[in-house]
This record gives C-alpha cells, structure tokens and sequence, in this order.
C-alpha cells in the first residue's frame, strides 16, 4: 500500500478542483456560509500538504474584507492548479 503522505497528497489533487470551483460558484451566489465552509476546508486540505501560498489566500478569503478576499478568490485557481502540479512532480 501507498504512504499516508501519498494519499493526502492523492485526495488534495482529485479534491482541490472541485472545491475552488464550488467556492467560486458560492461566492458568485452570494452564500457566504458555504464560501466560508469551504474556505475552511480548503485551508485545512492545503495544510495536510504544505501548500503554504494556497493557506495564505484561504486565511485572506476568511478574514471578510471584501476586497482582499475578491483577490484571494481571483487569485485561487491558479494557486491551486500551481500546488497540484508540484504536487504530482513530487519533491526534487
């Protein structure tokens, strides 16, 4: 059987997606309880890996400022495809 780290790091890249893409659609809708459960979330899968940058903008995105948090989001796509590439590549 695989490591414990190899399936946490297996279960981020299969979940992260599907989380930003529904974080997104929740704060686009306005529903700020599930922006905010899947920020948690979110912030808590990104831990499980060290995904430090992606951490940074979940704790941005709860913080509540509007703007900062609307830059956060914008920001988290790519943060999150960014980790999952580095993810797969392993570490060097």
């Amino acid at each position: 059987g695989g490591s414990l780290v190899a399936e946490v790091i297996a279960e981020f890249v299969r979940d992260a997606p599907a989380n930003v893409e529904a974080l997104l659609a929740a704060h686009k809708a306005g529903d700020l309880h599930v922006v905010s459960n899947l920020t948690h979330a979110l912030k808590g899968m990104a831990a499980n890996v060290g995904a430090q940058a992606m951490q940074s903008l979940c704790r941005t995105i709860e913080m509540d400022e509007p703007a900062a948090a609307a830059q956060a989001l914008a920001r988290l796509p790519d943060c999150m495809q960014a980790t999952c590439r580095a993810l797969a590549n392993g570490p060097d």
